[in-house]
């Protein structure tokens, strides 16, 4: 139903402009509401590659989250809570 996202070298930018780099982040996929693809990648060639490389895998059941995803998951949900503060701090 949804797609989990990890990735790698992102940038967080909030509403205010406030950027903060990560060499990790962890998305649940309830919270993605669309991806932007740089002009300059083949979105198809991109995800031709992907199933190629999940068709040489063995099939698994789904497994639960990984203690990393787990932990960037708090990362992420305590970024948000800092952004939530500095907001209602600059607002009184």
């Amino acid at each position: 139903r949804y797609m989990n996202a990890f990735i790698e070298d992102a940038k967080l930018v909030t509403p205010e402009g406030a950027k903060k780099d990560f060499k990790q982040f962890f998305v649940k996929g309830e919270q993605i509401r669309f991806v932007q693809i740089p002009p300059d990648v083949d979105a198809v060639k991109s995800v031709e590659v992907q199933l190629a490389e999940l068709g040489k895998q063995p099939q698994q059941k789904a497994m639960p989250l990984t203690r990393r995803a787990a932990t960037l998951l708090q990362e992420t949900r305590d970024m948000r809570a800092h952004i939530r503060h500095q907001k209602q701090q600059q607002h009184n």
